[in-house]
C-alpha cells in the first residue's frame, strides 16, 4: 500500500508469540479515525448539575408554587441547549408531593462550552401537596434559625448538543429552600 504525505507511518505495532512476530504499520489516518471515536463524549456526560435552590411560596390554603433553579455546567466542547424537563419524583421530607406538574422556563441562549446557567422550573401546588409540604416542615431549633424542609427532585433534562439529543439524569435535593408559608391554616392539621 502506498503512503501519501498526509498518511505517514507514525509507528508500528508488534504482535505475535515468542519466535513468531509481525510488525503492523500504524498510519496517521488510522489514528485520526480512532481518536475521533475515543474523544467523542457521551451526551449524558456533557452537563453537570452542581447546585440547586428552591423557593416555596404558599399564599393561600389551596394555592402555592415552588420555583426551582438548577445550576447546570456545560463540560462539553460545544454549546448545550436544554430542551425539556422530565420530573419523575418531587418529594418533601421523604414523601412524594401529589399532583405536581413542573413547567420549564426555556433558556434564552444555549450554554456555551465551559459555561453555566440556571435552569428554572415552576410547579403549582394544590391543597393535598400543600398539606404534605406543611407536615414535612421542620421547626427551627432556636429563635435565630429558620424552619426548613428537605426537597428532593429526581428526573432528567432533555439536552441538545448540535444535532444530538439525549437525557441528562439528575437526583438532587435541598435542605434549606426559601419558605414563604402565609396560608391561614398552615399551622393547623
Amino acid at each position: 500500500m502506498n503512503s501519501t504525505s498526509d498518511d505517514k507511518e507514525v509507528g508500528r505495532v508488534v504482535v505475535g508469540i515468542p519466535g513468531v512476530t509481525a510488525q503492523i504499520p500504524v498510519r496517521s489516518s488510522f489514528l485520526a479515525r480512532i481518536g475521533s471515536v475515543l474523544r467523542r463524549q457521551a451526551i449524558d456526560q456533557a452537563g453537570r448539575i452542581v447546585s440547586v435552590r428552591a423557593h416555596v411560596h404558599v399564599p393561600e390554603d389551596d394555592n402555592g408554587q415552588v420555583d426551582v433553579y438548577l445550576k447546570l455546567v456545560n463540560v462539553s466542547r460545544r454549546p448545550l441547549t436544554v430542551e425539556n424537563l422530565f420530573l419523575q419524583q418531587f418529594s418533601a421530607g421523604g414523601s412524594e408531593l401529589p399532583g405536581v406538574a413542573p413547567v420549564l422556563t426555556p433558556l434564552r441562549n444555549g450554554i456555551s462550552p465551559a459555561g453555566h446557567a440556571e435552569v428554572h422550573f415552576r410547579s403549582s401546588l394544590g391543597a393535598p401537596a400543600i398539606r404534605q409540604l406543611v407536615r414535612a416542615v421542620q421547626k427551627a431549633q432556636n429563635l435565630r434559625s429558620s424552619p426548613r424542609v428537605q426537597l428532593v427532585f429526581v428526573g432528567s433534562l432533555e439536552v441538545r448538543i448540535g444535532k444530538r439529543r439525549d437525557r441528562l439524569p439528575f437526583s438532587i435535593g435541598t435542605n434549606t429552600p426559601e419558605l414563604s408559608l402565609s396560608c391561614p391554616s398552615a399551622g393547623r392539621d
